[in-house]
Parts: structure tokens; sequence; C-alpha cells
């Protein structure tokens, strides 16, 4: 079995790099988090660091500057005074000096410099794994390969029957809950999401009623998410903090896209669009004047994380908007006046962007509930 293989490859004094490589969905992030989990593994090594190296079904790596922040905050290394990359290294460097560490690095899609992160050699019984689909991929210190079988003609049919399994629970459903399971459809792959966000856009889209009782809202959503992790159609980290959709699960209603955008049209016409999400898009600089024009239905914006510099004057038309995520648009100094406008914003998120004060005509946002 892979995982067996490997857990005997990581017992090696002479192997340092441990490759694993086959199709996608043939299990190689399952392994990952056996081993980020793993109790023989947590006895082995003084730390053990598990990194995502691409967002979603990206076809590139990302960049070197947020694989080496990854791992600073993995490492929790004192970020403070220095956004320079030398300067990072280093302190990743220092942090893991003489400690015996495992590094997971998942779905690794072009060549790796590891030491561009400021991880060190491979010494005291240090190890790298790595997950990759493609075979040719280049990355120093991989000395073993453990190559995962493809479906064979009854893992085919098994996974058929689970998909069928799945289906059936999904058609099974009432229809409140089905549409708050597929509005988690719209969130990229393999990432959490923040429980109480998810609550807050099933609440604007009024799958949880129509009234003004937002404590009976929450408790009503808590006990739809409840279902569908009773259903098995939603996971929850340790913490029950975070949801997830399962892989199969996505995959069965929606063909993957990357969500990847540098711009945007001019003024679509997207009169009955009701939620837009836009977030984890850093190459997104700019939004086009009128694109919000026609885009009155709309209830949740989520532009988190983007590399937007201003908010076009056309978003005080969304009279409709209930929530807007805006946190950690680094480059976003100032919120248009325009945007008091908006009378029925319950949930603002400004957190950690370019704001030095905040605007006074927040407090004329009489619906705002969470800010």
């Amino acid at each position: 079995m892979p995982l067996e293989e490997t857990l005997d490859l990581l017992k090696k004094d002479n192997v340092k790099g441990i490759a694993i490589s086959e199709m996608m969905g043939t299990g190689k992030t399952a392994i990952m988090k056996n081993l980020n989990n793993h109790e023989e593994v947590a006895k082995r090594f003084d730390m053990v660091m598990w990194i995502k190296v691409t967002a979603g079904e990206s076809k590139e790596n990302l960049d070197m500057s947020q694989l080496q922040n990854a791992i600073a905050k993995r490492l929790k290394v004192d970020m403070a005074g220095t956004s320079d990359c030398a300067d990072i290294v280093e302190r990743i460097s220092n942090k893991l000096k003489g400690k015996r560490y495992l590094l997971l690095l998942d779905d690794v899609k072009a060549d790796l410099d590891i030491h561009q992160m400021g991880i060190p050699p491979c010494e005291n019984g240090s190890k790298i794994v790595l997950t990759t689909r493609e075979s040719h991929i280049r990355c120093p210190r991989m000395d073993r390969v453990v190559k995962l079988e493809r479906f064979s003609e009854k893992g085919q049919h098994e996974l058929k029957e689970l998909r069928n399994v799945i289906k059936f629970c999904h058609d099974d459903l009432e229809d409140t809950r089905r549409k708050c399971l597929l509005y988690g459809v719209l969130y990229p792959e393999e990432i959490g999401i923040y429980r109480d966000c998810l609550l807050e856009c099933w609440e604007a889209e009024d799958f949880l009623g129509n009234g003004s009782d937002s404590r009976k809202a929450y408790i009503d959503g808590i006990h739809i998410l409840k279902s569908l992790k009773d259903k098995s159609l939603l996971e929850e980290d340790e913490s029950q903090k975070y949801v997830m959709m399962h892989k199969c699960i996505r995959q069965i209603w929606i063909s993957l896209i990357e969500n990847k955008f540098d711009k945007l049209p001019d003024c679509p016409s997207c009169g009955s669009l009701s939620t837009l999400f836009l977030q984890e898009n850093l190459a997104l600089k700019s939004i086009p004047a009128s694109f919000f024009e026609h885009m009155t239905s709309l209830k949740v914006l989520d532009l988190c994380r983007t590399g937007i510099e201003l908010l076009p004057s056309s978003l005080s038309k969304v009279i409709s908007l209930k929530v807007l995520y805006l946190s950690y648009c680094e480059y976003l100094n100032e919120l248009p006046y325009s945007l008091e406008k908006l009378e029925h914003l319950e949930v603002l998120d400004i957190r950690d962007n370019g704001f030095s004060n905040i605007p006074s005509f927040i407090g004329n946002l009489k619906g705002l509930r969470h800010f």
C-alpha cells in the first residue's frame, strides 16, 4: 500500500526525499493528510509542515513569496518588520536549524527550488515528501518515487457506486438543504470554508428564511450544516470552525474551473446574479467603472485577497447587497462614499487592507450587523 510504503521510506536514513506521483483522484492528498496526522510520524519528527503548493485547480505553483509566507506561518516565524525575501528565508532556516522536520509539499505542478523556500539541508533524519501529477517535475533532494496505481476496473466500479450513493443523498435532501449544499460548490476545491461566513452567505441568499430574526437564521443554519455533515456531504475540521466539500462530491455537479482573472468585462448583463466570488485573484488589479451597473439582485460579493486598488462607483447600484468581503486587499486604500447607499448591507469585512482609517459613513449603514 502507498501509505505503508511511504512510512517505511521515512524510516530509512539514506532517504532524503520522496515523490508520490500519478493521475488526479488516486489518493495523493489523502496520503499527505494521513502523514500529517499520523502518530508514528509525530513521534519520529520534531515538526511536520503540510503546505499546499498550488491553489485550487491552478496549473502553476504558488509564487515563491507565497510559499515562504505559508511556511513561515506554519512555523510561527516572527515576520514583524520585514517583507524582504532573503530575510524571510534566513528566519525560516534559523527556525528549522537543528530540528528533525518533515516537509509535505502537496500538489507540485512545476519545478521547485527547496533552498529558495528557506528549507535547510535534510540532516538529523529530516525528510521531504511531495505529491505531483507530473512525471517530469524536478525538485532537489528527491531520491525515491512512490507511484500510485490508476483505478482498476474494480476500482472504477467502486468509484461509480460511491458517486451513486452521494447522488442519492443529494437527491434525498429537501430544497433548502440542497441549495445550501450546492452553494459550497462555488468555493475553491479543498479550501476550508469559514463556517460563520458560509452561514452569512446562506442568510443573504434567503436560504434561512426571509425574516429579520438573525439569531433564528443562525440556529437554522447550524442545523442544516449538521444534517449535511451527518450525510457526509460536508466535512468539518478539528476546530469545528471550518467546513469543506469533499472533492468527489464537488466533481459530481461541477466541472472544475480555474478561478483566475486579470480583467473583467465592462458592463455584463447579470440582472439575476445573486452571488459573485472573485476572491484569491491577486492578478485582478481593477474593476471596470460600470461593471456592477446591472447587478441589482446581487446579495453576496467576495473580493478578498484580490489586487484591486479602487472600488467602482457602480457598486452603489447593487442595492440588494447584504454581504461584502474585502479583507486582505492590501492595495485598496479607501472605500467610496457612494457605498453609503447600500442600505441593506449587513456584513462588511475590511480586515488587513490598506485603509489608514475607518470611513465615517460606516455609521450610517443602519442594517450593518457584522463589521
